[in-house]
């Protein structure tokens, strides 16, 4: 076999998980490989998952002097190795500079440094001096192995709390508070993940960090709106701007949604800005009544797909938003330019479906306005 399919079956076993094979045959084309960059993320890909995490990070070292533009995976593993050491600057740095070479390169690697710099984000976004994002400075680190280089840990954690601030420049900043206010039933589990999306767009742009958020809730005990926080950084050029550029890229608001900005922290001196553009229609199904075959037989995936096949066909704007449940319904809710175009497309789709009979209507764009109007028949 020569040096290519040799370098491939090592990929193969490590896949395999068979990490000790994968050394022998990386061994044996050392030679070959030594300006290769892929031959050193493999090698230490091996290495890491046998606890030598020491001999990997050494290896992906060498490895990033070789990678050039070309393959960026080792910036990848590089970058999670000093994150699993709690080298939370090292970690960061690396996963950047990645992120920037892996666009010249392919989109799979791309998208898989974007979810590895998300989740590190997630857990810390910015360094405020007292903030439950130091949790991660803590000596829990991920799938660390206390038994295999443990000495090579970071010690001085109140050192890396202090580098991580310099890195983010947090220290001292004039901030201002914006509360994002969606008009819309937000289970808190959704409202967690709009939190996650624009906690990490914010972070990576330096502009914000997220500071809290709630679930407003009816007299039913449902939620009916929901309230997002972020401190933003005041000393960054146009900051409002930039905040309300990111916050409309990176998810959709129905009508009556809108941002509140408190600055100097003052109650009284508050600026609002409408961000709601979409209307919501939310559909209850059923979930009692039906005969049980009905539900045996047909599931709520293929509702959607069927709406969405619809609204694809006709060149429509649709987003599914988020369900709920209720007593005796299944809620499904969408996003999109139109109640009534919606209702429309929608009963076309779906309207004979099984699953559909008994099934509702409800027009939820001003929601908290709405919420005692009878409901329309979906068939």
């Amino acid at each position: 076999m020569n040096y290519k399919e040799l370098s491939l079956k090592s990929r193969d076993l490590n896949n395999e998980r068979k990490f000790n094979e994968a050394i022998e045959v990386l061994d044996s084309i050392k030679e070959e490989g030594k300006e290769d960059p892929s031959w050193y993320y493999r090698y230490a890909y091996s290495l890491t998952y046998t606890n030598q995490f020491k001999k990997a990070i050494d290896m992906l070292e060498v490895g990033i002097t070789k990678a050039k533009d070309n393959y960026p995976f080792v910036y990848l593993l590089l970058g999670e190795l000093y994150y699993w050491q709690g080298k939370l600057v090292d970690a960061f740095k690396m996963m950047e500079e990645g992120l920037k070479k892996c666009k010249l390169y392919e989109e799979e690697s791309v998208w898989e440094f974007e979810q590895s710099l998300k989740d590190m984000y997630l857990e810390y976004p910015f360094a405020n001096k007292e903030d439950w994002r130091y949790s991660i400075l803590s000596n829990e680190f991920p799938d660390y192995d206390e038994n295999a280089d443990s000495q090579y840990k970071v010690k001085d954690i109140k050192k890396e709390k202090e580098k991580l601030a310099v890195y983010f420049g947090d220290y001292d900043r004039e901030k201002v508070s914006f509360c994002v206010n969606i008009n819309a039933r937000l289970q808190p589990k959704h409202r967690f993940n709009i939190e996650d999306d624009l906690s990490y767009e914010f972070a990576i742009n330096r502009l914000a960090a997220l500071s809290g958020g709630g679930t407003l809730l009816d007299k039913d005990k449902r939620p009916c709106a929901c309230d997002i926080s972020f401190d933003v950084y005041a000393d960054v050029e146009d900051y409002k701007n930039k905040f309300l550029d990111i916050l409309q890229k990176n998810t959709y608001f129905p009508k009556g949604s809108y941002v509140d900005i408190f600055y100097n922290n003052d109650e009284e001196e508050v600026e609002k800005i409408d961000i709601g553009k979409y209307e919501v229609l939310a559909i209850g199904l059923d979930s009692q009544n039906l005969p049980e075959e009905t539900y045996e037989k047909y599931n709520i995936g293929e509702i959607l797909e069927k709406i969405n096949l619809e609204f694809e066909e006709q060149d429509k704007f649709l987003e599914y938003f988020f369900y709920d449940e209720t007593s005796d319904r299944f809620w499904l809710r969408f996003l999109g330019n139109s109640f009534e175009e919606m209702e429309k497309i929608i009963k076309k789709a779906v309207g004979s479906h099984p699953l559909c009979e008994n099934a509702i209507i409800i027009d939820e764009t001003y929601l908290n306005e709405k919420l005692e109007e009878e409901p329309n028949i979906l068939n």
